[in-house]
């Protein structure tokens, strides 16, 4: 996605784990995790996210591997809990 730095976007996740970016609030079959500036949340984003094999695509930890829907939703919860504390400075 091309976009700004600074214009708001939402950051989701597919079923996979894929991270992505897009200006619109809600994109049916992903989980949008965050919201703000570019500038402010990729960077929290690819600190956290784990590469994957392309070098290029962000993952949240855990839903690659989760072998169902709850382990997966742990995973993007702890993800979305590390993102927070980040965000916050906590």
């Amino acid at each position: 996605m091309s976009v700004r730095p600074t214009a708001k976007v939402h950051a989701f996740c597919d079923a996979n784990g894929r991270i992505s970016y897009s200006d619109q609030p809600s994109i049916p079959g992903l989980a949008r995790f965050a919201c703000g500036r570019l500038e402010q949340i990729k960077p929290i984003v690819e600190v956290i996210a784990r590469h994957a094999h392309d070098g290029e695509t962000f993952l949240v930890p855990g839903i690659p591997e989760a072998e169902n829907f709850h382990e997966a939703s742990e995973a993007l919860g702890r993800f979305i809990n590390q993102f927070d504390q980040r965000r916050c400075g906590a």
